[in-house]
């Protein structure tokens, strides 16, 4: 097969399905804007220590310019912050149905000579499925933290700095974007998708045709 052909995923009555899904801070024009419900399909919150919520806000960085925005909450005394820790300032992600896979960036806190991120995965019964942490992070460039769970059951994470350092956290992603590049030899993945029935259609280059399966597409 040609190399680089598209391969688009649809559901049993042919419908697209894209289940990917991004939280980017800069695409918020407005300073201090709510993220929390940005994205229809997640929901966005700071959790403290005793387990009440807050807003994530969308904040300019002042500790890593070159980020632009970034997630921002507000700390115990009322005052906007950038930086999320341990205990006290942790992001938790709850989704609207079960994901395989998770990532985000974690920048440098400055709190520590050098930051350690987090990120825990839970299912719906509030059991710890799978845990990841980073190595040192240091200076002005992210480290992007990934999760992944074959069996698409993470309902929620939460994202935290680890030992006691502190964490910028940017660009959250999840979820299983809806088409895919075949390789010269036609090989092809759409990783942690949910249990289900899917189809693959793909798209022919100019001047080919799909021959198999003679209904353009396979289960």
């Amino acid at each position: 097969p040609p190399a680089a052909m598209t391969l688009n995923l649809l559901d049993q009555n042919n419908v697209p399905v894209d289940l990917y899904h991004v939280v980017e801070p800069n695409a918020s024009s407005q300073e201090g804007a709510i993220l929390n419900n940005v994205e229809p399909s997640a929901v966005l919150a700071m959790l403290d220590e005793s387990g009440f919520d807050y807003d994530v806000l969308a904040r300019t960085s002042a500790l890593i310019p070159v980020a632009g925005k970034v997630f921002g909450n507000v700390n115990i005394g009322g005052q906007p912050t950038e930086t999320w820790t341990t205990d006290s300032r942790k992001l938790r992600v709850t989704f609207d149905a079960p994901v395989g896979t998770v990532s985000i960036k974690a920048y440098h806190g400055g709190a520590t000579a050098a930051s350690f991120g987090r990120i825990e995965a839970y299912n719906a019964q509030n059991q710890l499925l799978d845990r990841i942490t980073s190595g040192p992070i240091t200076g002005s460039t992210a480290d992007t933290l990934t999760l992944t769970r074959a069996a698409g059951d993470i309902a929620y994470v939460i994202v935290r700095a680890h030992a006691q350092s502190s964490i910028v956290l940017d660009s959250l992603e999840w979820g299983t974007p809806g088409e895919a590049q075949i390789d010269s030899q036609g090989a092809y993945s759409f990783a942690y998708l949910p249990a289900g029935t899917y189809r693959v259609k793909p798209e022919p280059q100019p001047g080919h045709t799909v021959t198999a399966p003679a209904a353009g597409c396979a289960s």
